[in-house]
């Protein structure tokens, strides 16, 4: 993956798509090998739920969207 993609579509990104409420914290930046902390409450989001989001940013991303 680019950098420059990388840098446009980030984990976090796709966790507030899928829940904007949703209290985390992130290290890293890798999708496989990212840490997530759920806080105050907030349900996890299953990992496959979370790389299907990404997946999906990056193309909006490249196609323009």
């Amino acid at each position: 993956m680019s950098t420059k993609l990388r840098d446009a579509v980030k984990v976090i990104d796709a966790i507030l798509a899928i829940n904007p409420n949703a209290n985390v914290v992130t290290r890293g930046s890798d999708i496989d090998t990212i840490e997530i902390d759920w806080h105050d409450g907030t349900t996890p989001i299953p990992m496959e739920d979370i790389k299907a989001k990404y997946l999906e940013l990056q193309n909006e991303f490249l196609s323009g969207a």
